[in-house]
């Protein structure tokens, strides 16, 4: 991977392999996303930083994601911290990753 992490979330859909968020080396939260394309043995497999608007999706780790067809993946809970790095706190929201465009919706209440 292009970013070394830990307390991520991974997902397989279709013939790629998606990770998200999570702790970099120096426990800073991240809301970075990649991919690994698995569908062809021969090909050679290289991660791929998949960009999003930053200001919609924050930073988090210790996510849930889970397929829901064949191009979005939804996103949820876990955790974020505080600006001074005090308080841990529950994270709300739920995310929808198309995986054809990259963008990244909030699902409404």
């Amino acid at each position: 991977m292009n970013v070394a992490r830990h307390s991520h979330s991974s997902c397989i859909l279709g013939t790629s392999i998606y990770v998200f968020c999570g702790e970099d080396e120096n426990y800073m939260y991240s809301n970075c996303i990649e991919r690994l394309y698995i569908g062809n043995v021969s090909e050679s497999r290289i991660w791929e930083l998949i960009n999003h608007p930053l200001d919609v999706f924050p930073p988090r780790a210790n996510i849930l994601t889970v397929a829901l067809n064949d191009s979005e993946i939804l996103i949820f809970g876990g955790h974020s911290e505080t600006a001074a790095r005090q308080l841990v706190q529950c994270t709300q929201g739920i995310f929808i990753l198309n995986s054809r465009s990259g963008d990244i919706a909030t699902v409404k209440k």
